[in-house]
């Protein structure tokens, strides 16, 4: 397959809605957690933690991972906090890289901290505005998606970012890590006809979603720079809500090229 504007779109942010007054508390632990199991996770060296004891690392009398608990205060915290994720690439593979993560890690490593216990529950989902701020579901203490999604909700509705997560990817012995946010578009090798963004004039084309940053705004937007109209110039635009069927549609042929 041949790929145009090829940059990552790994990058993402776990926000909180704005005036979550039980969730501010509770965060500084979400925080504090993720950063151990990113730091054990990424470590070069898997020795180096072999003589390590947490008291090296977090003071006691300080708020942290290691040392004490907290006594649950129904006025600042609530027992249920419920994670939103964001699944471009369907709900069954964001369970699959997430749950972990968002659930049982939490659970385990912030939810215990409390008497008595609090508790994390994962909510997945493919359309993020409309489950997250338009829907009838359950509502969301916290919400992990792409930058693209991100700019969207804090637009709407004033979400504040609170982390923002690296992806690292390893190429021809080496490791980068994905600092930008873009979009890719893809056509197959042996499809001669489409060697530039001109070419996509009179092309079928599959995307994400119209409101996503890396599967739609972005190449409509170097298609505008180009001189095209991404509404009047494709011959048809599929949004399929899920980056997996892109690929396979242009793999079958379904669309010409995959944003």
């Amino acid at each position: 397959m041949k790929l145009c504007q090829d940059k990552s779109h790994k990058n993402q942010r776990i926000m909180m809605p704005p005036n979550n007054a039980n969730g501010s508390q509770t965060m500084i632990w979400i925080l504090s957690s993720l950063a151990l199991l990113s730091l054990v996770a990424g470590h070069e060296d898997p020795s180096a933690w072999v003589n390590w004891t947490a008291d090296d690392h977090w003071p006691e009398g300080e708020l942290n991972c290691w040392h004490g608990f907290r006594d649950f205060d129904s006025l600042t915290q609530k027992r249920v906090y419920h994670v939103g994720v964001h699944a471009p690439a369907g709900i069954e593979t964001a369970w699959r890289e997430y749950n972990l993560t968002f659930t049982t890690y939490l659970n385990e490593v912030v939810g215990k901290r409390f008497k008595p216990n609090i508790e994390f529950i994962m909510e997945a989902t493919d359309d993020p505005l409309r489950d997250w701020l338009d829907g009838d579901t359950t509502d969301v203490d916290f919400m992990y998606s792409d930058t693209g999604i991100f700019s969207c909700i804090a637009t709407e509705v004033g979400a504040q970012p609170i982390a923002t997560t690296v992806a690292k990817q390893s190429a021809r012995g080496r490791e980068y890590a994905l600092d930008q946010f873009a979009g890719t578009m893809l056509v197959l090798a042996s499809n001669e006809e489409i060697e530039d963004v001109e070419d996509l004039k009179g092309r079928r084309i599959g995307a994400q979603a119209f409101s996503d940053f890396a599967g739609a705004q972005a190449q409509f937007y170097v298609m505008g720079e180009e001189g095209l109209d991404f509404i009047v110039d494709p011959k048809q635009v599929v949004f399929t809500g899920n980056n997996d069927d892109i690929v396979k549609g242009v793999l079958s042929g379904a669309w010409d090229a995959g944003f």
